[in-house]
């Protein structure tokens, strides 16, 4: 709620901002996540049901139906407005002020961030997402300064962040660019392994 503020008028140039984003962060997972552990029991107990009674006059694969809810809708649910919010509260993120340095907080918050970042794009695969986030976030940039506006530190603390992100994301693919297991399994243009393929294959068998 407090980062929504940013729609109409420029945030407050307070450290409180950039804890708010790395709490937000750290929470999106925890509360989305309960459908997928509300479905996954609805659809044990149904399973269960079927094998009890086969004769049931419908068949319904509702594994099936959790994979893509978890794999496809439930993305889309969740991480567009995700960006969306983080977009909206960029913008707001611009002052006239040219002296402004971002505060010590935010620059230690800046390392823990930037890798929670990471690992929601790639364990999430939502790479295209967070690249058009970034591109639109350039953009308001250049107009902003244009009219004569620079970032906050709010606004400087989320910039680098994403600036970070896309580095370890490209540090992470060319680490396993070579890796054939991990290119049937992620057949296509965009290539970002998952972290949990790469310790299943890699770190948990040996």
């Amino acid at each position: 709620l407090e980062m929504t503020r940013a729609w109409t008028r420029s945030c407050a140039r307070k450290p409180h901002y950039q804890r708010s984003e790395a709490c937000l962060t750290g929470t999106v997972d925890k509360c989305t996540d309960q459908p997928n552990y509300l479905l996954f029991w609805k659809s044990f107990f149904f399973f269960m049901i079927m094998v009890t009674y086969p004769l049931c006059g419908f068949q319904i694969d509702s594994f099936e139906l959790l994979y893509y809810y978890d794999e496809h809708l439930g993305h889309s649910m969740w991480y567009v407005p995700f960006f969306l919010i983080l977009f909206l509260y960029f913008t707001g993120c611009f002052t006239q002020v040219k002296d402004e340095k971002m505060p010590y907080s935010g620059w230690l918050l800046l390392g823990p961030s930037a890798v929670y970042y990471w690992y929601l794009i790639t364990e999430g695969q939502i790479f295209v997402l967070y690249v058009f986030t970034f591109f639109a976030m350039v953009a308001t940039v250049m107009c902003q300064r244009w009219m004569g506006f620079v970032l906050d530190s709010n606004g400087r603390f989320l910039f680098y962040n994403f600036i970070i992100t896309l580095g370890l994301v490209l540090v992470w693919v060319a680490y396993l660019w070579n890796d054939n297991v991990l290119r049937k399994k992620y057949p296509g243009i965009i290539y970002v392994p998952e972290p949990w393929s790469f310790y299943t294959l890699h770190i948990k068998g040996s």
